[in-house]
């Protein structure tokens, strides 16, 4: 066999039959250019990893089954050369190593699975959902694609071709060390069933482990028709339970989160708030607003579950299909009704949450508007009471003021008598002293006294000592300025650094 890189990549249209229920462009540079612009986001440059687990038909009873991991874009390309479609059914898993990462499976690789399957051009619709991404995208990309070709060759005995693809998004422990154990994984399954070889082929996108050991214990111990009938509808309605079984659990932990903040917003007192009380603040607001997003998330991922269910179901319905051939198609369409009728249960209990979210949020907004505008009514009152203080604090001021300065006029008055009556101190206090005398000059007891005025010989001590005395306090006063002055940029610089 040998593989065409410039495959189309399409499934082509049956000379036997006709397609109907989806007509799909057949252009080979649209789909090219497709993969062309998204494959540096897709797909990694080297070290690929692309599983592949294959039931080969041995014998009219029996089957082989062979697993192999291709790392190589050689080993891709002998793996297809040598695999053998006709009565077989062949699962390849393309794996990340995490939701936002590339697949493990280069460019190259990926033309030529693609080339050898023939694979429609929605396959790219799905696979551009995945791959390396920085930020979200494509989050809510729920949807299901289909083509069903009816054959009317003998060899197919009025039995359909199809193709049919879906993604699904469910939440899944993601065993991180975080506040939220929760995290929405998404995985996408492409089936191709031929008729006229009775055979399949999957293609499971990130598959979960859960979908990955469901296809590992599909030992098929039937003769070969009867593993088309039963086995192969049992698998597919395993892959779509497989998706449901964590929403119980992680519905309950959202509504959990919601009923925290639900007391908040109706057993809090809006007007005065007690020490007992709950603590309601915008971050609560927050919180509210991030769980209705991861509701509306889980809303939209039911709903697409749901739209998932109902094409399945059409080609369930639809009597040129194998399924509907099955005996057990009437089982197969129970089991689907009431996995549609799980999914929706869970989408009420999705709706119901977000409607009281919204009812939650809308109360928390108006009871911090509330307590917001009562603060601001409150500052507003606490500043009227300082203006009013400080109002009064003025009139003390300026009371305080008016009798200083009445202070000061009475001081300088009695500063202008002090300096009148200091001349007349100073000459008394000589005067007094012992540093002048008085001596009488008369030299005969008949004479008339006439008193002399004498300065000791010791008065210039006085005025010594007094330009000293002066001298010494200017000198005090002037060390001590010098002092102070010099330690204030020192007190300035510590409480700097304080």
């Amino acid at each position: 066999m040998s593989i065409d890189m410039n495959a189309t990549g399409m499934w082509p249209h049956s000379k036997n039959g006709q397609c109907h229920d989806g007509q799909y462009a057949d252009n080979l540079r649209q789909t090219q250019n497709t993969l062309e612009v998204e494959k540096d986001r897709l797909c990694k440059d080297t070290d690929m990893n692309v599983e592949v687990i294959a039931w080969t038909q041995e014998d009219k009873n029996n089957m082989i089954k062979q697993g192999r991991n291709i790392r190589t874009e050689s080993e891709m390309q002998s793996f297809l050369e040598g695999q053998r479609l006709k009565g077989s059914h062949t699962f390849i898993f393309l794996r990340q190593d995490c939701s936002w990462a590339h697949f493990n499976i280069t460019y190259n690789s990926l033309r030529m699975l693609l080339s050898w399957l023939n694979v429609f051009p929605p396959f790219l619709d799905f696979l551009s959902a995945f791959g390396f991404k920085v930020c979200s995208r494509d989050e809510d990309f729920h949807c299901y694609r289909k083509r069903i070709c009816v054959q009317k060759s003998n060899t197919a005995e009025g039995r359909s071709d199809f193709e049919f693809m879906y993604n699904m998004r469910y939440p899944m422990k993601h065993g991180r060390a975080i506040s939220d154990p929760w995290s929405m994984r998404q995985t996408a399954v492409y089936q191709k069933h031929k008729a006229e070889d009775n055979s399949t082929v999957w293609i499971i996108l990130q598959p979960s482990k859960a979908d990955y050991d469901t296809i590992c214990s599909f030992e098929p111990n039937a003769p070969f028709r009867s593993l088309l009938d039963v086995r192969l509808p049992v698998l597919r309605m395993s892959l779509l339970f497989n998706s449901a079984c964590n929403w119980r659990s992680y519905i309950n932990g959202l509504e959990c989160q919601l009923r925290s903040l639900e007391q908040k917003a109706l057993f809090s007192r809006v007007d005065q708030k007690s020490h007992i009380d709950f603590s309601v603040t915008f971050s609560d607001c927050q919180e509210i607003q991030l769980l209705r997003k991861r509701l509306r998330s889980a809303q939209s991922a039911l709903s697409g579950g749901l739209e998932v269910t109902s094409g399945y179901e059409d080609i369930l319905i639809c009597r040129d299909t194998q399924e509907c051939m099955s005996t057990d198609s009437r089982t197969m369409s129970s089991e689907l009704k009431s996995y549609e009728a799980q999914l929706r249960a869970h989408l009420r209990s999705v709706t119901g949450l977000l409607d009281s979210s919204a009812d939650d949020s809308n109360i928390l907004f108006h009871m911090l508007d509330f307590r917001n505008d009562k603060e601001i009514v409150n500052n507003g009152e606490n500043m009227r009471i300082i203006a009013a203080a400080a109002h009064e604090e003025n009139k003390s001021m300026a009371l305080l003021a008016t009798k200083s300065q009445k202070d000061s006029r009475i001081i300088k008055v009695l500063t202008i008598i002090t300096m009148l009556y200091l001349p007349a101190s100073l000459v008394a206090t000589i005067f007094s002293s012992n540093l002048v005398e008085f001596k009488s000059s008369k030299e005969s007891p008949k004479d008339t006294e006439h008193p002399d005025f004498h300065v000791v010989e010791n008065f210039w001590i006085y005025p010594v000592l007094s330009l000293v005395l002066l001298l010494g306090t200017f000198l005090i006063i002037y060390v001590w300025d010098k002092t102070q002055t010099m330690r204030r940029p020192k007190d300035k610089r510590n409480t700097s650094d304080v």
